[in-house]
């Protein structure tokens, strides 16, 4: 029971909000769940999260073949998968699915996941691994029939599947493990404002911070009368956006959970804001869960909001004497805090490839040298560097769409009349990018603030740094669209539409 007690009092001891350092206090917190006594829980608990993941392919082993089986999976979702081996602290990269792997076509999603691997290779030894990690919304059970039997490692998933559950994106990027750029995303200063908040100051609204539209959020917009809907609104710029603070909750008692797409990234904000949880629950088999969900219970960390008697169950809530909703977000606080701070991400991932590792029935170092191709090194510098490039854009979401130097040479064309697939054709690589960046009747193409006009200006997404705009779209995209009609009919055989 040690965790239940850390920390019991911490979040509300301050005064008022201002009379305490948020920093210091969480550098206090993140010092006392450091202590021996702590580590040693937390280091039980988390081989027994990752044991768990793992059970399924415990008898049979981890085999080549399972991890070769995504390559013939067909299906172009933008962040895709990506086949990773850790090779003595070498770490190589490459994707099955989504934008090719040549040069800096990256997603924001797969430049987070990476730099939560850097951290971990840089701290901890890791043995030789090679695994696919999905990175869309969707685990591969929802996709592939077959996946259901395969070790692919899953942000979420639904009760069943076997996918083996790791940290998300916004566990893993360099934002919430280290505070880069002084984010607001760090841990740190998530627990920090949870701790300087006081409950009495806080508001008794409950505070919802997302959309209406989504399909599983199908009713949510009978429940918008009971809450306080943040008034920010995401900054669009790019057509991409900027979202609020995650720890907006912090200044709330009670705040609003629902699943996106499957899961949401917006319940850790809400624990880690010491703030109680009331939970939007689809019905049992539309229910997705990330691998920290296993010790939540209802009634103890969160409230649950039934979809089928929402309204009800909401008004419900607020009959609850406030020392109620008090105790159950510093239950759910104290937990959160230890298993989600950022060495614990880390050392949970660590746990889970050492069991890999033992369950793997081949040496990856073996395989590696037999079947390279398209594998690229990954490090913290060609990481930062296509994040500065991003950060010239002002885009906290991006994905870059470059074509291939290759393709800026005068074989291009033969290239795409040579293409093996539709992947692999210049300049656009998935059909999305020509309709992102190439055609000229899509805005993409434009960067926000000049007139659509036939020969704009081309969008930096689809812009290598440094490269002449006048050039890229002469030498690929004009190309590729006078040549694309002929290339179909050439490849009608091999590549239908």
């Amino acid at each position: 029971r040690r965790h239940a007690m850390v920390f019991c009092r911490a979040p509300f001891l301050a005064a008022s909000a201002a009379a305490v350092d948020a920093a210091a206090l969480g550098r206090a917190l993140e010092e006392y769940l450091g202590s021996s006594g702590q580590k040693a829980w937390l280091e039980a608990h988390l081989q027994t999260l990752a044991a768990k993941q793992l059970a399924p392919f415990a008898l049979d082993g981890i085999a080549p073949a399972q991890l070769a089986m995504p390559y013939l999976w067909d299906n172009g979702m933008g962040h895709g998968l990506l086949r990773i081996r850790l090779l003595g602290g070498r770490i190589f990269v490459r994707k099955l699915q989504g934008t090719q792997p040549r040069g800096e076509i990256w997603s924001d999603r797969q430049l987070a996941y990476l730099e939560g691997l850097v951290s971990l290779v840089e701290e901890q030894h890791v043995p030789d691994v090679d695994f696919v990690v999905n990175l869309i919304d969707y685990s591969a059970c929802d996709l592939f029939r077959e996946a259901s039997f395969l070790p692919v490692f899953t942000f979420a998933k639904k009760t069943g599947c076997t996918n083996i559950l790791v940290p998300d994106h916004s566990l893993m990027h360099d934002e919430y493990q280290h505070g880069a750029f002084n984010s607001n995303f760090h841990w740190l200063a998530i627990v920090g404002k949870a701790m300087t908040n006081h409950w009495s100051d806080r508001k008794s609204s409950v505070f919802w911070d997302g959309d209406f539209s989504k399909p599983s959020r199908i009713g949510l917009a009978d429940l918008k009368p009971l809450l306080e809907v943040s008034g920010e609104r995401p900054d669009k710029r790019w057509n991409m956006e900027f979202y609020a603070s995650p720890s907006a909750h912090c200044s709330y008692k009670m705040s609003l959970n629902a699943q996106g797409n499957t899961w949401s990234m917006r319940l850790k904000n809400i624990f880690l804001c010491g703030t109680a949880a009331l939970w939007y629950l689809p019905s049992e088999e539309s229910r997705y869960s990330e691998y920290w969900y296993e010790y939540l219970k209802e009634g103890v960390h969160f409230v649950a909001i039934n979809e089928q008697r929402s309204a009800a169950d909401l008004e419900q809530v607020f009959t609850r004497s406030d020392n109620d909703l008090r105790r159950m977000a510093q239950r759910a606080f104290n937990y959160t805090a230890a298993v989600l701070r950022p060495f614990a991400v880390r050392r949970y991932l660590a746990l889970l490839l050492e069991q890999y590792a033992a369950l793997q029935r081949f040496r990856p170092i073996e395989v590696h040298a037999s079947d390279d191709a398209n594998f690229e090194q990954m490090s913290r510098e060609s990481i930062q560097r296509v994040r500065a490039h991003a950060a010239t854009l002002g885009a906290q979401s991006f994905h870059f769409h470059y074509p291939d130097r290759r393709d800026m040479l005068d074989f291009g064309l033969q290239r795409a009349f040579q293409a093996a697939s539709l992947f692999e054709l210049p300049c656009w690589g998935p059909l999305v990018r020509v309709s992102k960046c190439c055609r000229p009747s899509n805005q993409w193409r434009y960067m926000m603030n000049t007139s659509e006009e036939a020969w704009g200006a081309l969008h930096p997404f689809c812009l290598r740094p440094g490269a002449e705009p006048a050039n890229t779209w002469k030498a690929c995209c004009e190309r590729t669209n006078i040549n694309i009609e002929h290339f179909f009919r050439l490849a009608i055989d091999t590549h239908p539409p």
